[in-house]
């Protein structure tokens, strides 16, 4: 419980310590949400009349340097100027590969060029997001508070399923409780148990500190933008290129997919440690007392 503590006055200072830009974030979501998350002439028309205010200013100024209007009235953003094999030579170049790596590096961008294309084409590129806020936003929850969560998910996981599984040891009873099949079988549960535990304390984490974020930062206008927008640049500074998803993802469906990739990460150590106490309650190897407690 000290430990469960700890995590949360960590994520506490994640949390609360980044307020900057907040009132700036809270009007591009409420435009968002007012106007849609998709950039075009009606959208721009509309912001110009809205209320006098530093962020419409802000906002309206960001807009006129990022995306551009074709000669056909469209509002377009960056992706259909970009070809990925650029950045790929860009890659090579800068880290000096050669052979197979630099073959895989060309081959991953000539793969991406067909989601760049498809995205300019459908105009996702041109999504709002959070402006000029979305790559400090996407830092801050993606890159700082979710990988934060799934790091104390993971090791209080692994305490528990540990703790669960050698509880004997530790309170000197193995002899007794291993010497029946009854009791070797207990071992089963309680690594079920132990399992169900971690994956407990992983979804509590995220339970109790993600609405305190939420609250904080109002991605209410997010939640149903393109992640992949010309507002948005992979965190990687030797090559500056937009955040790419291999498939079309919203922010919502982005952040639901992260918490499901997490938890099978935390299920993934949970099984570890099964496999570490089934090794410690052996005293000697895994595969002979596996097999004893299922017969």
């Amino acid at each position: 419980w000290v430990f469960l503590a700890a995590c949360l006055l960590i994520n506490s200072i994640l949390i609360f310590t980044s307020t900057y830009d907040r009132d700036y974030a809270r009007f591009v979501s409420k435009t968002a949400t007012q106007l849609g998350t998709r950039v075009d002439a009606e959208f721009l028309e509309k912001l110009k009349q809205a209320p006098q205010s530093e962020e419409r200013e802000r906002l309206l100024q960001m807009l006129g340097s990022t995306l551009y209007v074709d000669v056909n009235g469209q509002v377009k953003g960056s992706f259909g100027k970009i070809d990925t094999a650029d950045y790929a030579e860009a890659f090579i170049k800068g880290l000096g590969m050669s052979g197979p790596i630099a073959d895989l590096f060309t081959a991953k961008y000539d793969a991406l060029q067909p989601v760049i294309d498809r995205l300019a084409a459908e105009g996702a590129d041109a999504d709002l997001y959070a402006a000029d806020l979305s790559n400090e936003l996407f830092r801050q929850l993606f890159d700082a508070l979710l990988h934060a969560l799934l790091t104390e998910g993971i090791l209080l996981a692994f305490l528990s399923v540990l703790l669960s599984m050698g509880s004997e040891a530790l309170h000197r009873t193995s002899a007794l409780v291993l010497s029946s099949r009854i009791g070797r079988r207990i071992a089963l549960t309680k690594a079920g148990a132990g399992t169900l535990c971690g994956l407990g304390f992983y979804f509590l984490l995220n339970a109790v500190s993600l609405p305190f974020y939420f609250l904080q930062w109002d991605y209410t206008g997010f939640w149903n933008s393109s992640i992949s927008t010309s507002f948005h640049m992979s965190p990687d500074y030797l090559v500056p290129r937009p955040f790419l998803t291999w498939t079309e993802m919203t922010v919502g469906q982005y952040f639901w997919m992260q918490l499901a990739l997490g938890a099978a990460l935390v299920l993934v150590f949970c099984l570890i440690g099964v496999l570490v106490g089934l090794y410690v309650i052996s005293g000697d190897e895994i595969t002979p007392t596996a097999s004893g407690f299922l017969s």
